[in-house]
């Protein structure tokens, strides 16, 4: 799996692989999420949280909500398990805390 830093800045966005154990447990986590009525809502420039890459499926983590994608449409979750920290957690000790200036925590 790999986590890509959505911080549309006009650069690429910096990514990072994760071990599978690691990838196994974000799944998890997002697996054991409910889900949420509320409709996802993405700035258009700055911080935009973070994107797993897993197969043919995209989930973005953002400001509480986690957004499965695939060719099928999308649905959302709530983070309730705190996903969206523990990466900016990640991402801080890769040296991308700067990065994550627009974060709310």
């Amino acid at each position: 799996m790999q986590v890509e830093l959505d911080v549309f800045s006009g650069r690429p966005n910096p990514a990072w692989e994760v071990p599978s154990a690691r990838a196994t447990l974000l799944l998890g986590q997002v697996r054991s999420s409910p889900e949420s009525s509320e409709k996802p809502f993405l700035p258009d420039l700055g911080y935009r949280g973070f994107i797993l890459h897993s197969g043919l499926t995209l989930i973005r983590v953002y400001q509480g909500q986690i957004i499965i994608g695939d060719k099928r449409g999308h649905h959302v979750l709530q983070d309730k398990n705190h996903i969206e920290m523990e990466l900016a957690s990640e991402a801080r000790a890769k040296g991308y805390g700067s990065a994550l200036a627009g974060m709310q925590e």
